[in-house]
């Protein structure tokens, strides 16, 4: 049931009016409390609700409800409801395709479909696939003479009517789907030397795992024959074949026709066809034009995919990725995202374009040149922390699971990679420190050496400390890197290490000797984002001294004291970035191997030394820094 309020909303004045501009809904809050428990208007309810009533003022507190900004030529898809206070709450608005306000693309947004595997689903896939082969050439680049992998599953014919296979491609030409999935707990259905044989005879379809089944069913929809999945393709019991295959992932997602992305399937034994279970909730008005208005509610869904390290460069190499998500369909390619409860392009203005992270591996003539964020170096510190939030089942997968990402940057940009540090960018590289602090224990297994973000071993990430779009001119390297050395696991340079070194040469003092020469006080940073435990960085609003020093600790240890730090800990200076307005020196933390030569140190930590009030020189002239080179390893 719907209010006279609700029902009175027009929709065309909304879309002739500039965005923003704000139409009456109630005059005052009592009375929109008043016609939702009058009427029972479910809208009203949600606004009500949405609002934060009653830990808001009432008085002559006018709600009214305005657009979202458009392009010309395309609807709209949202409508906001703000109170004189500007609170705010947002919907979806959503018409039926062929309705009166969808037809002159009034309201550019969709129902979805209750069914994942509906027909329209389908269709809407094949669609977008097919404009984006049909019109993006210039952005979406398809290669028509690419090898298969190694080994592809044949699905079969669009029918069904054969069951799927292994295929040994023998350099065979053609194209294929890729799967990026969550592998989960409950399923191992994988390729292994075992049955490797009788898989190139067949797949029994009913003995697949349902996220396989239904990877297999929508190739078969959009019309390929091969489709690749990691775990089928690549023989799981096999170390020397994992290592061949895993050095071609990065072709194999970059140039599949699309990736399948499973995104709400939190492992192989779900699958993500059939009945959505997590639509958002919505209703339907019918308003005095006689038209109906569909609203529905935003609600942020999960994605099981975004959380699993892996996946970061499935998605990102993929040129084209079709997104299972809980609620709806999402295309996101070089050129456009698109979703299937909206007709309108979701990237139609240059931020979102800039923003978007699969652009940073678009094709040159999508790049923008002039951007530092598209910079490879750039790309690289973005890519990097969005990926040290993600799960991990192997913890000794944090480089190959970043791989083919690496070996992107390295044709790009030409540069040498060392354990996930680019040696042309040393300085910046090593600027990194974790978002909270490991324990010992976490910390105790080896991945990487002590220098590099590699080496920690857990989320909630890693951050770097400079700017991504910083001004070259206010970035100075102040470490000058003698050698460097690096062991393989493998025969990969950008797989697993064995052990790594660096020799570097820059001023250095103890821990104790500047606190003896200097009155800046210095804040252990445990965590970053408790506010109860520990000092704050100057990242998060909290009253500070104007001259600190932040000391960001790789790993802590509950029973070390500050006079141990102070004792046993040098600070490394190796990069110095200047503003009009202040100075801040990074400084590794570093501690002497025990039984080691004279100068193996290795890495506990960073240090920001922020000061409005004075100049590097002078902080330098105040202590004893003595220019030295050091080993760490």
């Amino acid at each position: 049931m719907a209010c006279d309020h609700c029902r009175s909303i027009d929709v065309e004045r909304l879309y002739n009016e500039k965005p923003g501009t704000l139409f009456d809904h109630h005059s005052t809050v009592e009375e929109l409390e008043a016609c939702s428990e009058a009427t029972g208007c479910q809208l009203c309810e949600w606004i009500r609700s949405g609002l934060g009533y009653p830990y808001w003022s009432k008085g002559d507190d006018r709600v009214g409800y305005f657009r979202d900004n458009i392009a010309e030529a395309n609807g709209f898809s949202k409508i906001t409801f703000q109170s004189s206070l500007l609170r705010s709450l947002s919907f979806e608005v959503f018409v039926l395709e062929g309705s009166r306000l969808a037809n002159p693309n009034i309201i550019s947004g969709r129902p979805v479909s209750p069914y994942s595997d509906s027909e329209n689903c389908f269709q809407l896939a094949k669609r977008w696939k097919d404009q984006c082969l049909e019109h993006h050439s210039d952005t979406c680049l398809r290669r028509t003479d690419q090898k298969l992998p190694t080994r592809v599953i044949d699905v079969g014919p669009s029918d069904g009517s054969h069951e799927p296979c292994l295929k040994i491609s023998e350099g065979e030409e053609g194209d294929w789907v890729a799967l990026s999935h969550c592998w989960g707990t409950e399923s191992r259905f994988v390729l292994s030397s075992n049955n490797i044989a009788s898989f190139q005879k067949i797949i029994s379809f009913q003995t697949l795992p349902p996220t396989f089944r239904d990877a297999i069913i929508v190739t078969r929809k959009i019309g390929y024959r091969y489709l690749w999945i990691d775990s089928l393709c690549i023989i799981q019991d096999s170390h020397e074949d994992w290592v061949l295959e895993s050095k071609s992932m990065q072709d194999y997602y970059k140039d599949a026709i699309l990736t399948i992305s499973a995104d709400s399937a939190a492992g192989d034994h779900v699958g993500f066809l059939g009945k959505r279970h997590q639509l958002a909730p919505s209703l339907t008005i019918e308003l005095t034009t006689g038209d109906k208005l569909g609203i529905r509610k935003i609600v942020k869904m999960e994605s099981h995919i975004s959380k699993r390290a892996w996946t970061l460069q499935e998605f990102l190499l993929s040129p084209r990725s079709l997104q299972y998500m809980p609620d709806q369909l999402i295309w996101e390619c070089h050129a456009s995202k698109l979703c299937e409860s909206d007709t309108k392009p979701q990237d139609n203005n240059s931020w979102a374009q800039e923003k978007s992270l699969k652009r940073f591996f678009s094709t040159p003539s999508l790049e923008l040149s002039d951007s530092k964020s598209f910079q490879p170096s750039s790309r690289w510190y973005n890519l990097v922390e969005d990926y040290s939030l993600r799960n991990m089942t192997k913890k000794d997968d944090i480089l190959p699971a970043i791989s083919g990402l690496a070996r992107e940057i390295a044709q790009q940009s030409g540069y040498t990679y060392a354990a996930g540090i680019w040696i042309e960018e040393i300085c910046i590289g090593l600027g990194w420190y974790p978002v909270r602090s490991a324990t010992a224990k976490e910390s105790d297994e080896y991945h990487a050496p002590s220098w590099s973000w590699a080496s920690w071993p857990t989320s909630p990430g890693i951050a770097f400390t400079v700017p991504h779009l910083v001004n070259e001119d206010m970035y100075e390297r102040k470490a000058t890197l003698i050698r460097y050395k690096i062991i393989l696991e493998d025969d990969d340079k950008f797989g697993r290490v064995k052990s790594g070194s660096i020799d570097l040469r820059a001023k250095c003092i103890s821990m104790r000797s500047w606190l003896e020469q200097n009155y800046l006080k210095f804040h252990y940073v445990r965590d970053r984002y408790d506010f109860t435990k520990t000092a704050m960085s100057s990242y998060i609003r909290k009253p500070m001294e104007p001259d600190d020093i932040l000391c960001f600790f790789d790993s802590f240890d509950e029973n070390t004291t500050s006079e141990k730090i102070s004792e046993e800990t040098h600070l490394f200076h190796i990069s110095t970035l200047t503003t009009s307005s202040y100075t801040r020196m990074y400084a590794l933390l570093l501690v002497q191997v025990e039984n080691s030569p004279k100068e193996t140190y290795r890495r506990v930590g960073l240090i920001d030394i922020s000061t409005p009030t004075y100049t590097e020189e002078y902080l330098m002239d105040q202590s004893t820094w003595e220019e030295k080179e050091v080993h760490i390893i």
